[in-house]
């Protein structure tokens, strides 16, 4: 074998061995993310993200669960710190996330726009159909200033049907 054969087999090699290396790991599992449009909050409110798992529980499989995160974001879109929380939703039941608004920074004032992002983790076999509401309310009185709906209202089978 010539050299002029000898390094062209062996760069076509290594070029082979690159190319495998480059292939991407296995996919990150699939989220799905949907956002609150930003609310004004004050000091003396309290702002929920209230989750409903309407998905029923199949005859034979996995029960229906929605699991995730809820985060609350200042109007420069930084998670407001010990604020929102993960969760786990069963088939049927409610679960809410709350954000006093005692807890705001002060440097954002007396009135701060917030804006809630809910993440659901996907998984494959695990029918979910979540359905979200975003509420403020005054503190003492309970009293609703603002609500709003919003919903991931897909059995997650049919989300990796379309990925």
């Amino acid at each position: 074998m010539s050299v002029h054969r000898f390094l062209m087999v062996l760069t076509l090699s290594l070029s082979g061995i690159s190319a495998i290396m480059a292939q991407p790991s296995a996919p990150a599992p699939a989220a799905r993310q949907s956002s609150f449009p930003p609310v004004g909050l004050a000091f003396t409110e309290t702002m929920q993200v209230n989750l409903f798992n309407q998905a029923a529980n199949p005859p034979n499989g996995t029960a229906a669960s929605c699991t995730g995160t809820v985060s609350f974001l200042d109007e420069n879109g930084k998670a407001i710190p010990k604020s929102g929380g993960n969760f786990t939703v069963a088939a049927g039941d409610t679960q809410s996330i709350s954000l006093l608004g005692t807890v705001v920074d002060a440097s954002m004032g007396s009135r701060a726009e917030i804006r809630a992002v809910v993440s659901l983790a996907v998984t494959r076999g695990t029918p979910c159909s979540l359905v979200q509401s975003l509420e403020t309310f005054d503190s003492s009185t309970g009293a609703t200033h603002v609500y709003l709906t919003a919903s991931i209202a897909s059995t997650l089978d049919s989300i990796f049907s379309r990925l």
